[in-house]
């Protein structure tokens, strides 16, 4: 995790403390090793991430520091960054692909702003 991303959460933390238990929320996902498989992004679409866009990003109109895209980004990086790694799951070999798409995404937002 990079400091300056961390330092960020933190202050947003701060701001809006069930970003903090979000966070505990998914260091508490542990892969069950005697299950045949375990899917992160399973966790994260339908458990996590909807509770992220309710704190964070563009729906947060009521707090200017929360509603950003910044926010959400660094939110979401540090909070699915903590859970296992997806493991005989339908999704295997993908996530890494999507997370490479959505950070070239990212960037070529930031750098066309």
């Amino acid at each position: 995790m990079k400091k300056s991303r961390l330092a960020e959460f933190e202050k947003l933390c701060a701001i809006e403390p069930r970003l903090a238990a979000l966070l505990e929320r998914a260091r508490a996902v542990k892969d069950d090793p005697a299950k045949p498989s375990f899917c992160a992004n399973h966790i994260w679409y339908e458990e996590l991430k909807p509770e992220l866009t309710r704190l964070v990003g563009w729906r947060r109109k009521d707090n200017p520091a929360l509603g950003t895209p910044r926010a959400y980004d660094i939110s979401y990086q540090i909070i699915y960054d903590v859970l296992p790694a997806c493991r005989d799951c339908a999704c295997w070999g993908f996530a890494e692909v999507i997370q490479d798409v959505l950070g070239t995404a990212r960037e070529e937002a930031n750098h066309a702003a």
